[in-house]
């Protein structure tokens, strides 16, 4: 039984929003749900995490676009943009593995090759960061407007104690 019954993007929104990705369905929509509830829902509370789930009011939130704060035009990319850098760096660490009723095996063939750890954790980290400002930006439009969002209690962050790898030697 799934925690979330309704994503705030769908599978197809990752490729859509991110990057390519063809991951199986499944994978993504488990990659979708846990960037929902370990990078998203900490940022922007439980109340508004929850209703944003429940609500099409806030369109602007999701998609993204212009509002004005201190006397100036602000862009941001949108929640939507947010959530499918989160769910793609997801993806990029489980997407050459598999459980297997033969174990935890990697997925290739004749014509690719797996990318070693080095670049999977460049591409994790570029993806997250983008993320991150992209979340930073939804925040600042968050703050900017609290009569829209009074579920905001402003209590959200962004997480910043991401695992470091420092890999010594060729």
């Amino acid at each position: 039984m799934a925690l979330i019954k309704k994503h705030l993007i769908e599978p197809y929104e990752v490729e859509q929003y991110a990057r390519p990705c063809t991951a199986d369905e499944a994978i993504v929509e488990r990659a979708i749900e846990e960037a929902e509830l370990l990078d998203i829902k900490p940022a922007l509370g439980d109340k508004l995490f929850n209703k944003l789930q429940n609500s099409v009011t806030f369109s602007r939130l999701m998609e993204g676009g212009e509002y004005e704060a201190c006397g100036e035009t602000r862009t941001f990319a949108g929640l939507k943009r947010t959530l499918a850098y989160y769910t793609w760096a997801r993806l990029i660490n489980s997407a050459t593995h598999h459980l297997t009723r033969f174990g935890y095996v990697v997925k290739s063939d004749d014509y690719s090759r797996s990318a070693d750890l080095r670049e999977r954790q460049q591409a994790v980290g570029d993806a997250t960061a983008i993320a991150n400002a992209y979340m930073h930006e939804c925040l600042r439009y968050i703050e900017a407007n609290p009569d829209i969002f009074a579920e905001y209690s402003g209590c959200g962050a962004i997480s910043a104690n991401k695992t470091t790898f420092k890999i010594i030697g060729d």
